[in-house]
C-alpha cells in the first residue's frame, strides 16, 4: 500500500457491472455502450446477462457473434469480461436446454404419502417413483419401523402389530422445474457441458486470470421452488457413506416432531442436504473454472432471510469451495445488511481473498430514482462489512423499456452518468485498500446452523421468506448489536471451521488459516436449541484455558450427534452454572471468574455494556460517540480492521445524515495517517500514545469515510 497508488488506483479495481441485453444488440450499440461505459463511467469490465426481448439464439451462432464483438472491444479497451452462466435468472436452466437435453438431471423433490393400516394390515401398490423410505409409526410416535426393504415390485404388503397406525412413504420425483439438480455433481456437469463448455469452445483463447475472460458468475440458485422440498435420489447412499447409518427412519422428522430425537435428526438431514449443495453446484463449477484459469463468483437467492435452510441450506457453507463468495443487494437499501457479515465471514473461515456484492439492483423507480449519494453510502457500508469486489446492477442495452429494473447505471442516464467516473475511482480506492491482507477481530459469533436446520419443517411458512425460523434464532440481531451498537468487528464462525481449523491457545481461540488467521478473545453463542457436541467440547476447552464466552436467549440442550444430549448439557452447566437451564435464573448471569456470561433477553445496550465489562482490551474501541444533529438519520458508524503488508488498516464509515465525532482507542502504539477515499488525499493524524494504546479524536462528516493507516 502506498499513497500514490491509493490516490490513483489501477483502473482494473473499479466496479464491473452486469450488462443486461434486454433487446437485440447491433454492432453499433455494442461498440458505443462499451466505449462510453469505460471512458465516461469508468467501469472495469462487464458481465453480460442476456434477458427478455433479446432475440438472439442463446449459445448459438448469432449470439456468439455478438459476444465475440464484445470480447474484441474489451481487448481494445483493456477491460475484463465475466461469463454470466444463464439466460435470465436464476442459474440452472441453461436457457431451457437442461430440460430439453437432460430432463432426468433437472431438480427433484421429496414427496410424502400416508397410509392407514386396517387391523394392522396394509396392502398397497406404491407410485412408480424412486423410493427413499417407508416408515411405520405408533400413535404416540414412540416406536418406528423401517419397512422400505419390504416393498417388492412396487407393492407394500405387511401385517403390523396394533402399535403401528400410520405408514409414511417417501419418494423422490422430478419436480418439473427446469433448473439443474443442484445437489448432483453429475447433473451440474451436464449443465456445464451446455453452458460453460460452449463458451470455452468459442472463446477459450481468451480465458485466464491475465486474459480477457477471467471469471464466471452464477445467479440465485435456491431450493424453495421445488415446493420447498428439493432432494436427490442418491441422498440415502451418500448419507450412509458419510455417517455410517441409514437416514430412512428419520424421514418423518422432516415434517413433524415425533419425539425427543426429532430436532437433531432434522438438523442432520437438512445439514447433509446443505453439504450436497456445496459439493454439487458451486464446487463442480469451481473445479471446471480452475482448469482454465478462471475464478468463480455468484450468490444464492434470498440471503437476507434468517433461516437459510430452504434457500441453499447453509449460507456460509454454500461458499466453502468458491473463489469469491457473493451476496445480492436488491429491492431496498440495506435489505441484506445483516447478512453481509455471514458471507464475508465465510470468506474468512475458508481463507478467501475476495467477497463480491451484486448491488443497487431494482432499487427506486423511474419516477423516484435512488440518489447518487445512495451509491456511496451503500458501498461504504458493504466494504466495512467485508465486501471488496463490486458488481453494480446494472447497465441496460435498452434503458427505455418500461420493464427494466432501475437504476440504469450508465452514461445513458445523466443523473448517474455524469458522476459514475468519480464514484468508480472512489470504489477502486476501497478495493485497493481492502483486498488482500487478513481480517482482525477479537470476537467470534458461533453460526447456529444446527438450530436453524432443526427449527425448519417441510411445508410450513412462506418458503420465499425462509419458511420456519425457530424463535430462539437471534444471531443476526446479535451480530448487529456487536458491529453497529457496540462498534466492535467480529467473525461468524462456522461449526465445521471451529472443530477442524481452530485451536485453543491459552485465553485465545485461534483460527489457523494460512492467510486469514484470526485470534478471538471471546466467543458469542447466540440463541440455540441444537448444537454440535463436538463444538461445545472445543468451547469448553477454551473456557478452561481462560477464554471468555457470552451466550444469549437460549442455551442449546440438544446435541446434533445422536445420544450426546446429556454430555452437551453437562458442558453447558460447567460453563454457565448448574442452574443455567432454569427460567428462574437471574437475567444476566456471570460466573465467579468473570469468564462466562448469559443474557436471556439481549438488546443493543446490554450487549455493548457486557462487552465493555469483559475486561478485554479490544483492537478498536469507540468512546464518546456524538452526533452533530441527534435528530438526523444516524445510519451506521463502525469499521473494519485488517492487517496488510505489515500495516494496521482501519476503515471507518459514517452512513448517517449527521456528522459524528468520537474518541477512537486502538490497541498498540501506532503512528497513524488519514487516507480519504473520496478524494485520495492522505495526511498525518494527531494521536496520543500511552500504556500500549493509541487514541485520537475522529470527526466524520455525514455520508463519508476514512482509512486510518498505522
Amino acid at each position: 500500500m502506498d499513497a500514490q497508488h491509493f490516490a490513483s488506483p489501477d483502473a482494473s479495481l473499479r466496479t464491473r457491472p452486469l450488462w443486461f441485453w434486454n433487446d437485440t444488440p447491433t454492432d453499433a450499440q455494442l461498440d458505443e455502450i462499451m466505449e462510453n461505459c469505460v471512458n465516461k463511467c469508468g467501469y472495469a469490465g462487464f458481465g453480460i446477462l442476456p434477458y427478455f426481448h433479446c432475440d438472439l439464439s442463446y449459445l448459438k451462432e448469432d449470439y456468439f457473434a455478438c459476444y465475440r464483438r464484445t470480447i474484441e472491444n474489451a481487448k481494445k479497451l483493456s477491460i475484463k469480461m465475466c461469463l454470466y452462466d444463464e439466460w435470465g435468472f436464476p442459474s440452472g436452466t441453461a436457457g431451457g436446454y437442461m430440460q430439453k437435453y437432460y430432463p432426468q438431471h433437472c431438480a427433484k423433490r421429496l414427496d410424502r404419502r400416508e397410509y392407514k393400516p386396517v387391523n394392522g394390515h396394509l396392502d398397497v401398490q406404491l407410485p412408480d417413483e424412486p423410493l427413499m423410505a417407508v416408515v411405520a409409526l405408533a400413535p404416540d410416535s414412540s416406536e418406528r419401523m423401517d419397512l422400505t426393504d419390504q416393498v417388492k415390485e412396487g407393492r407394500l404388503s405387511v401385517q403390523l402389530s396394533a402399535n403401528y397406525t400410520r405408514v409414511l412413504v417417501f419418494t423422490c420425483v422430478l419436480d418439473g422445474w427446469d433448473r439443474v439438480d443442484y445437489l448432483s455433481p453429475e447433473a451440474v456437469e451436464k449443465f456445464i457441458e451446455i453452458t460453460h463448455e460452449a463458451y470455452r469452445r468459442e472463446f477459450g483463447e481468451y480465458f485466464g486470470a491475465d486474459n480477457i475472460i477471467d471469471s464466471t458468475f452464477y445467479d440465485e440458485p435456491q431450493f424453495y421452488a421445488c415446493q420447498g422440498r428439493m432432494w436427490c435420489t442418491d441422498y440415502n447412499e451418500k448419507f450412509e457413506k458419510a455417517f455410517g447409518y441409514s437416514p430412512r427412519l428419520c424421514y418423518p422428522d422432516l415434517w413433524e416432531d415425533l419425539d425427543e430425537s426429532s430436532l437433531s435428526a432434522r438438523s442432520r438431514l437438512f445439514g447433509f442436504r446443505a453439504q450436497l449443495y456445496a459439493n454439487g453446484y458451486p464446487k463442480v463449477i469451481q473445479e471446471w473454472a480452475r482448469r482454465y484459469g478462471l475464478s468463480v463468483t455468484g450468490h444464492v437467492d434470498q440471503e437476507e432471510v434468517k433461516n437459510p435452510t430452504c434457500i441453499t441450506g447453509d449460507l456460509m457453507l454454500s461458499f466453502k469451495y468458491q473463489d469469491m463468495p457473493g451476496i445480492d443487494e436488491v429491492f431496498a437499501y440495506n435489505r441484506a445488511y445483516k447478512s453481509y457479515k455471514i458471507v464475508s465471514s465465510s470468506a474468512y473461515n475458508w481463507d478467501k481473498d475476495l467477497v463480491m456484492v451484486e448491488t443497487f439492483g431494482a432499487t427506486g423507480t423511474k419516477e423516484n430514482p435512488i440518489p447518487m449519494a445512495h451509491l456511496y453510502k451503500q458501498t461504504m457500508e458493504q466494504f466495512a462489512l467485508g465486501v471488496n469486489y463490486s458488481v453494480p446492477h446494472a447497465v441496460w442495452l435498452n434503458p427505455y423499456r418500461e420493464d427494466i429494473f432501475p437504476p440504469e447505471l450508465s452514461y445513458q442516464t445523466p443523473m448517474y452518468g455524469d458522476h459514475l467516473m468519480e464514484f468508480n475511482i472512489f470504489a477502486s480506492r476501497l478495493a485497493y485498500m481492502l483486498r488482500g491482507g487478513r481480517h482482525v477481530a477479537d470476537i467470534a459469533v458461533y453460526y447456529p446452523i444446527e438450530t436453524l436446520n432443526a427449527g425448519y419443517y417441510f411445508e410450513r411458512g412462506d418458503m420465499y421468506q425462509g419458511g420456519v425460523t425457530p424463535p430462539e434464532a437471534d444471531y443476526q440481531e446479535i451480530g448487529d448489536y456487536i458491529w453497529a451498537a457496540a462498534r466492535h468487528d467480529f467473525t461468524f464462525l462456522h461449526p465445521e471451521v471451529l472443530q477442524q481449523k481452530c485451536c485453543v491457545d491459552g485465553a485465545l481461540l485461534r483460527l489457523e488459516n494460512k492467510k486469514n488467521h484470526e485470534a478471538y478473545q471471546i466467543i458469542v453463542l447466540p440463541g440455540m436449541r441444537v448444537m454440535s457436541y463436538a463444538s461445545m467440547v472445543k468451547i469448553a476447552e477454551f473456557y478452561r484455558s481462560g477464554g471468555k464466552i457470552i451466550a444469549t436467549t437460549c442455551l442449546a440442550d440438544t446435541s446434533l450427534e445422536p445420544g450426546m444430549d446429556s454430555k452437551l448439557q453437562g458442558l453447558m452447566k460447567e460453563v454457565f452454572g448448574p442452574n443455567c437451564y432454569s427460567q428462574n435464573e437471574i437475567e444476566n448471569r456471570n460466573d465467579v471468574s468473570g469468564q462466562a456470561f448469559f443474557i436471556r433477553n439481549p438488546d443493543a445496550c446490554r450487549m455493548a455494556q457486557l462487552l465493555s465489562q469483559t475486561g478485554i482490551v479490544f483492537d478498536v474501541t469507540a468512546l464518546n460517540v456524538t452526533y452533530q444533529d441527534p435528530e438526523a438519520d444516524k445510519g451506521h458508524f463502525s469499521y473494519i480492521h485488517k492487517q496488510k503488508e505489515n500495516r494496521e488498516l482501519y476503515y471507518f464509515i459514517n452512513t448517517g445524515d449527521s456528522a459524528v465525532s468520537a474518541t477512537i482507542e486502538l490497541r498498540g502504539e501506532l503512528a497513524l495517517e488519514l487516507w480519504h477515499p473520496e478524494n485520495g488525499v492522505t495526511e498525518p493524524a494527531t494521536v496520543a500514545v500511552q500504556n500500549g494504546k493509541t487514541s485520537m479524536e475522529l470527526v466524520l462528516p455525514a455520508a463519508s469515510s476514512v482509512f486510518l493507516v498505522g
